[in-house]
C-alpha cells in the first residue's frame, strides 16, 4: 500500500505531455502511400505512448507491413514501412543530434583511396560489376568538443 501511494506521488510530478491518437484516417492515408509505392515508409515522431505504439505496430503487421519503433522516452520514433527495418537507425537517433561531423580528406589521400577503389573489382545490381560511384563522407562522432 505505501509502495503504490509512494509510486503515485513519483508519477504526479512529471508532465508526459499529450498523447496524440491515429485516427483510421490518418492510417488509411499512411497505408495508402505505402501501398502506392510514392513511399517506401512514413516517420511518426507523435508522441503516442506505448499503448498507441503498440496498436500501431499490431496495425501495421495486420496490414502485412513492418514497423519497428526507434529510440526510448519522449525520444520514439515509429516507423511504417514496406519493407524490412533494421534493429538500428542512426538517421533517427536523438542522442547523435548535433554529434556528427564529416571529416575532410587532403588530395593526396584522396587520390590514393581513389586507387585504391579503382582496382577493387565493384558489384553491381547484376552482380558482375556496375559504374563507379563518388564515395560519400563518413560521420565521425567526437567524444570532445573542440
Amino acid at each position: 500500500e505505501w509502495r503504490a501511494q509512494k509510486l503515485a506521488e513519483m508519477g504526479a510530478g512529471r508532465d508526459k505531455g499529450p498523447r496524440a491518437e491515429m485516427t483510421q484516417d490518418k492510417w488509411r492515408e499512411i497505408v495508402g502511400s505505402l501501398r502506392s509505392a510514392a513511399q517506401t515508409e512514413v516517420i511518426l515522431k507523435e508522441n503516442y505512448g506505448r499503448d498507441g505504439a503498440d496498436e500501431i505496430h499490431a496495425m501495421a503487421a495486420a496490414e502485412q507491413l513492418y514497423s519497428k519503433s526507434y529510440g526510448k522516452g519522449r525520444n520514439t520514433v515509429l516507423v511504417v514501412s514496406s519493407v524490412p527495418l533494421p534493429n538500428y537507425r542512426a538517421d533517427l537517433d536523438a542522442r547523435l543530434e548535433g554529434q556528427t561531423q564529416h571529416v575532410g580528406m587532403s588530395e593526396r589521400s584522396k587520390a590514393m583511396l581513389q586507387n585504391v577503389l579503382q582496382g577493387m573489382p565493384e558489384l553491381g545490381s547484376d552482380g558482375k560489376g556496375g559504374a563507379s560511384t563518388a564515395p560519400t563522407p563518413l560521420p565521425v562522432k567526437r567524444k570532445h568538443p573542440p
